[in-house]
């Protein structure tokens, strides 16, 4: 039906974006929805990881990035 098809390609868009977002897991994990298994396997990782101090302040300027204020910047360029 169409609207199964609608739901479908946004799901899909979503995850495309979520990706670019993330910039293929550079500054995060992509975690199917509803597995809170999966997501306590991924926190623990990151947690764990060597690296966490810097993790965290990709993932803090990745989302500096995306502030109202570049967002608004970037669309007045257009």
């Amino acid at each position: 039906s169409k609207t199964k098809s609608i739901l479908e390609i946004t799901e899909f868009l979503n995850q495309v974006l979520a990706k670019m977002i993330l910039n293929n897991g550079e500054f995060g994990r992509l975690v199917v929805l509803n597995n809170q298994e999966k997501l306590a396997e991924e926190i623990v990782k990151e947690l764990e990881g060597p690296t966490i101090d810097l993790e965290i302040k990709k993932a803090k300027q990745r989302a500096r990035e995306f502030s109202i204020e570049n967002i608004a910047q970037r669309y007045l360029k257009l």
